[in-house]
């Protein structure tokens, strides 16, 4: 999919895209299509679908950990003043978005954010997203256990993974030895403790072990069709 972006979409312009790509691949590669300015809330659904569709993208960029260097900081500037209209978004979830990217300039986007260790990969989409992380892991007095080099070997071992990559839904992941990442609204979630007979160690847990848009028992897009789930129990 990068390939073809590079090398076809970006040189043919916006209306080369192919709409299996345009609404669905493209996201695994952290590109949504940007909705068309000059329609309220009533225009929605497939039948304006191609209504609704600008000709720019929301890009998101991966930051796992939420820490940045200065140089990776200094990049995601100027890509914002050149690229995006001198604007981003920091989301809740430690991601970087941009607005108004037009496909032109995808290839130049990603060349730079290479060269500071950022990426789209895997940002949007059924996959694992962002890892959530401490930006104060392994600096802070008050950390009970630093997790960096954990997240690094998830990262490098599980985005782009084609066996990960079209997950039924998406899966969200935080690890920290301090509690100032939201845990509670992840897949599953590493807390760093001070165990009273162990010492440090990680505690971890999930708030959506069994998800109502999709039932992991049966299998079901529809949610869950036990009245009890054989896997978790919960009614």
């Amino acid at each position: 999919m990068r390939e073809r972006i590079e090398k076809v979409y970006a040189k043919q312009g916006f209306d080369s895209i192919d709409k299996n790509d345009l609404r669905g691949r493209m996201r695994w590669w952290g590109l949504y299509t940007q909705r068309e300015q000059g329609y309220d809330g009533s225009f929605t659904g497939d039948e304006n679908i191609d209504l609704l569709e600008a000709e720019y993208f929301m890009m998101r960029v991966r930051c796992d950990g939420g820490a940045l260097s200065a140089a990776a900081l200094r990049t995601l500037g100027e890509i914002s003043t050149e690229f995006a209209r001198d604007t981003a978004d920091i989301s809740d979830r430690q991601n970087v978005q941009y607005h108004w990217i037009r496909i032109e300039d995808v290839p130049e986007i990603w060349r730079r954010l290479d060269q500071v260790g950022l990426h789209t990969t895997e940002a949007c989409g059924d996959c694992p997203r962002v890892v959530l992380g401490s930006p104060l892991a392994g600096e802070s007095l008050d950390e009970v256990l630093d997790p960096t080099w954990a997240i690094d070997e998830i990262v490098r071992r599980y985005i782009g993974l084609p066996e990960f990559a079209d997950l039924p839904r998406k899966y969200k992941t935080a690890i920290s030895g301090l509690q100032d990442v939201v845990h509670e609204v992840n897949d599953i979630a590493f807390i760093g403790v001070n165990h009273p007979e162990h010492g440090p160690a990680w505690t971890s847990g999930s708030v959506a072990a069994c998800r109502p848009t999709r039932c992991l028992a049966s299998g079901s897009v529809r949610g869950c069709l036990w009245k009890r789930c054989p896997r978790c129990g919960r009614r």
